[in-house]
């Protein structure tokens, strides 16, 4: 069986399986006053009830689900884990990697969590047990709202409504292809423009009606929120997709945006919660897609051991033993946890995964947007107009920016190389970007 059918018969049973897709809305997050606790890394991480949610020892809010993450030897299949306790109803594969696997366990109930958390850890061939846990924003708010993407996952599909203030875009497209032509695009432009290069994005929906969009190759879409075979908006505040799009897919029209890499091969993943599973499970989507690159314009509160397991063993083992090149966005030690979060990111994360943060024109830091040791590229940060829904443009700027650019970037150098390790393509991005005091 090769990859394609594998996904199309993966996403099929996630499709089809109505009690999996209802369980993993944020809607229904289960409440159970007792405190779990977990292994990660070497550390242990207890959850303590607070309100109708979880407090770590850190101070990130959490909430649960009746569902548990269980990382095995590769030679587990999902067969195999019914007969691990009769609490187990539905196993869903997340990733099934060379060393290891990811599944999805649901219980029968979620008061059963930590008991069954407990006795799997003893089971041969069970490397980890956590909980699923989406992670929330701080305090948790009584429409709960997760923290990957700033995205209202409570409200139904939205008619779209043009923005209401014109943006004075001429100065911001000047500047920014002012910034393309000092870092060589254009001279790369002559040799490709992308062909041959899968660029997955896993971010908010895609609006890919704009008139800058419609030339798109579109290679794989999914949704992980509603189960379906397609990554469209659901709500009128998914547009950081869009903008991701734009920069690195427009048309080349000779006005407005003008795409990085616009004949590259386009792979949309709508993920705008935190659910560990989801995110699990967007990238393998992505691997399996054989995405080259994959985009990540976002950061989480809580860096967790599956999270490093899986973006590791692709940004080493992925593009035929090239390394998939994972780009995350940096954003800024605003308060401790986020430096925590970041200390984190330098720790766990190979240094095959890219991590960019933000410059200006002329190549100084905005350190507003991500600058620190845990960076290691930069890119521009300042605004660009970018394309959003109903062929309009909204602005688009900081470390999700700067991370998109290094995404197209990789897409050009990867036409023209295709056989370019990650350390070899991580070089040639710092020489273009001028990041002279990066060490790579």
């Amino acid at each position: 069986m090769n990859k394609f059918t594998y996904i199309l018969l993966l996403c099929g049973s996630l499709i089809t399986s109505v009690v999996y897709a209802k369980k993993s809305s944020i809607e229904n997050v289960v409440f159970s006053p007792k405190e779990i606790i977990f292994d990660n890394f070497s550390d242990s991480i207890s959850l303590s009830p607070y309100k109708n949610h979880y407090m770590t020892s850190k101070g990130d809010y959490v909430a649960l689900s009746n569902r548990l993450i269980l990382k095995t030897s590769h030679i587990i299949k999902k067969e195999n884990l019914y007969s691990y306790h009769t609490k187990i109803t539905q196993v869903i594969p997340l990733y099934l990697g060379q060393s290891f696997n990811y599944f999805s366990i649901e219980l029968a109930s979620q008061q059963d969590l930590s008991l069954v958390l407990q006795q799997l850890r003893k089971k041969k061939n069970v490397l980890l047990v956590q909980p699923d846990l989406l992670q929330l924003k701080t305090p948790p708010l009584k429409n709960v709202k997760s923290t990957l993407i700033n995205t209202n996952t409570h409200a139904k599909r939205t008619k779209f409504k043009k923005p209401s203030k014109k943006l004075n875009q001429v100065h911001f497209f000047e500047q920014y292809k002012h910034y393309l032509a000092l870092i060589g695009v254009p001279l790369l432009w002559q040799k490709s423009k992308g062909q041959g290069v899968k660029i997955a994005i896993i971010d908010d929906g895609f609006s890919l009606g704009h008139k800058d969009l419609k030339q798109i190759k579109t290679s794989f879409s999914y949704d992980l929120e509603q189960h379906k075979l397609t990554s469209f908006p659901v709500h009128q505040n998914e547009t950081h997709g869009t903008k991701i799009t734009g920069i690195i897919f427009s048309q080349h029209n000779t006005q407005n945006l003008d795409g990085i890499a616009p004949e590259a091969e386009l792979i949309t993943l709508r993920h705008t919660n935190t659910w560990t599973s989801h995110t699990l499970l967007s990238f393998y989507l992505a691997h399996l897609a054989k995405a080259d690159i994959i985009n990540c314009s976002w950061t989480l509160p809580i860096m967790l051991e599956p999270f490093s397991d899986i973006i590791n063993e692709l940004a080493t083992t992925g593009r035929n033993n090239k390394g998939t090149i994972i780009v995350f966005s940096a954003d800024p030690p605003i308060h401790n946890k986020q430096t925590n979060y970041h200390n984190m990111l330098q720790r766990r994360l190979s240094p095959s995964v890219f991590i960019v943060g933000s410059h200006d024109v002329h190549f100084k830091p905005l350190y507003q947007h991500g600058w620190g040791k845990w960076v290691n590229l930069y890119a521009y940060g300042g605004k660009v107009p970018s394309t959003t829904h109903l062929n309009q443009y909204a602005y688009f700027s900081g470390s999700s920016l700067s991370a998109t650019i290094v995404s197209g970037l990789s897409a050009l150098l990867l036409s023209q190389s295709p056989n370019l390790s990650v350390h070899q393509l991580k070089t040639k991005l710092s020489h273009l970007l001028r990041n002279k005091d990066i060490h790579v």
